[in-house]
């Protein structure tokens, strides 16, 4: 037992040793065809199996039809069948089908199953006349891999064979044969033979088999015949079978057209609540024109499921532009809590040129809750809308106010920073005084983000001078996160200075400071 283990790490060693020979040789030059050369000279030897695994996984890049005749004898070995069968699928010579084909016979059960297998990865027509032979096999496992792979080789003598099967083959082997079939339909609608896919795409639909099979099928037909197939798209949509209602929806969106789109909304009218809601995702993942318009229409109405009218809402933003600003600012002022946040999101997602300005002007008439609205997307969208958010910021509602200073915060400009400034000096003023950390906040975001870091600076440390110690305060937490040459000289100053809260702030800020030139200071 002893001898028998080193023998076999003798080998492992041995192996490993040649292979790494075997690439550097190859590195530095040598012909491949010396390299396969020892490759197959190691695959008949009497080296380990687990070697000729490797040895057949290095012929897939470097064998030729040389290297066939001592893969072949593998194919019938359960051990290193596959990895046969790896190289052979790679080697484009005909010689390598043929060693597949030979063999084919000569073998059963899984390693049957496998060459056929092989064959059909090849795509080796030559083996046509031999899969048909075998599709009537006593091996049910065999005749269906057989059927698969004749789909998956196509050409006129395999389909014109599986077509004529379907209608005459047993129960446990049509399923395979009429995957055959839509793998042949396929390959012609491929080649743009429209009618000859369509035809043989029905006759699947109309045989006796499996309902997945009739999806597939079905799917083929539909795609097959173009816009001729629409009246069988909405069979689909009406079908009282979820599977083929799905199966429905998924056609939407491969098929382009207005045509298709129409027929789509055509559905929504005569659908249930929870069919509706799929049909209305359905055209939100549509582009042409038909779409808004409907979308639009099931959005306005008041008297349909609240689910199917925030899915309509939600729908807008996918395919909206700015005529459907007005209908969003409508929903959210009479929809109630439940349409803000769809709302929202779709103004935010709405695309188009004039989107910001029907925005911007739609501000300025109106109140209550589809102001805020408007203000949050000014905010969300970055629109350039300083004097309408400023006047926002004073209004009387403090969810408005509050929403208007976070909006500044993400839109202002290094000219109007003044203005946010001013709004946190004033930060202990009665009116404003609700709005204190919300203000804060907006200084920060728009600080942080200025182009000019010390101009910044120097707009904060001005402010500071009248400010009170408090909102000072502020500032230099502030002016810390900024940073810069000047944020540094600012905190030096605070750090050395007579005020007991802007020494410790200012201390603290230079403690964290992350780069040393915060040390001298």
């Amino acid at each position: 037992m002893g001898q028998l283990t080193e023998t076999k790490s003798c080998w492992i060693m041995l192996s490993v040793v040649w292979l790494y020979g075997c690439s550097i040789a190859l590195a530095e030059g040598e012909n491949s065809s010396d390299l396969e050369r020892s490759l197959i000279a190691a695959l008949q030897s009497d080296a380990p199996k687990a070697d000729k695994a490797l040895i057949c996984k290095r012929l897939a890049v470097h064998g030729s039809k040389h290297s066939v005749e001592a893969l072949q004898p593998l194919l019938a070995d359960p051990e290193l069948a596959s990895w046969a069968r790896i190289a052979l699928e790679a080697i484009p010579d005909r010689a390598a089908g043929k060693a597949l084909q030979e063999t084919l016979p000569n073998v059963k059960g899984r390693l049957r199953v496998g060459i056929i297998h092989s064959i059909a990865v090849r795509r080796d027509t030559d083996a046509t006349n031999i899969l048909t032979r075998v599709l009537e096999d006593d091996d049910a496992q065999a005749a269906a891999a057989a059927a698969v792979a004749l789909g998956k080789i196509g050409g006129p003598t395999a389909t014109k064979f599986l077509e004529q099967t379907l209608e005459t083959t047993s129960a446990d082997r049509r399923s395979a044969v009429a995957e055959g079939c839509i793998l042949c339909a396929e390959q012609l609608l491929r080649l743009e033979a429209n009618e000859l896919a369509t035809n043989l795409y029905d006759k699947v639909r109309q045989a006796d088999v499996p309902q997945q099979r009739i999806i597939e099928a079905t799917r083929g037909a539909i795609l097959a015949r173009g816009d001729a197939g629409i009246p069988l798209l909405v069979e689909q949509l009406q079908s009282s079978d979820q599977l083929m209602f799905y199966l429905g929806l998924q056609i939407t969106r491969e098929m382009p057209g207005v045509l298709v789109t129409n027929a789509l909304v055509r559905q929504l009218d005569h659908a249930n609540a929870r069919r509706q809601l799929r049909l209305l995702y359905a055209l939100a993942d549509r582009r042409d024109e038909a779409v808004q318009p409907a979308v639009l229409h099931i959005a306005a109405k008041q008297d349909i499921e609240t689910e199917v009218r925030l899915a309509a809402v939600k729908a807008i933003g996918k395919v909206g532009d700015a005529d459907c600003v007005e209908t969003l600012v409508n929903i959210a002022s009479d929809g109630g809590k439940p349409f803000l946040d769809p709302v929202q999101t779709a103004l935010h997602e709405l695309s188009g040129a004039d989107v910001d300005r029907r925005i911007v002007e739609r501000l300025g008439t109106t109140t209550g809750t589809a102001r805020l609205v408007l203000v949050k997307a000014i905010g969300a969208r970055r629109i350039e809308a300083i004097p309408e958010l400023l006047t926002a910021a004073d209004d009387a509602n403090v969810d408005i106010r509050q929403a208007a200073l976070h909006a500044l915060g993400q839109t202002v400009g290094p000219n109007d920073l003044p203005a946010l400034i001013e709004r946190v000096t004033a930060i202990n003023s009665k009116k404003l005084s609700k709005d204190r950390n919300v203000a804060q906040a907006a200084l920060h975001a728009a600080a942080v983000r200025m182009p000019h870091a010390d101009d910044c600076v120097n707009q904060l440390v001005s402010a500071m001078s009248t400010a009170s110690v408090p909102a000072q305060n502020v500032f230099l937490e502030i002016i810390g996160n900024v940073g810069g040459t000047s944020a540094l000289q600012a905190l030096s100053d605070s750090a050395t200075g007579k005020e007991p809260i802007l020494q410790y702030t200012a201390s603290r800020l230079l403690g964290q400071w992350m780069t040393s030139d915060a040390a001298p200071v």
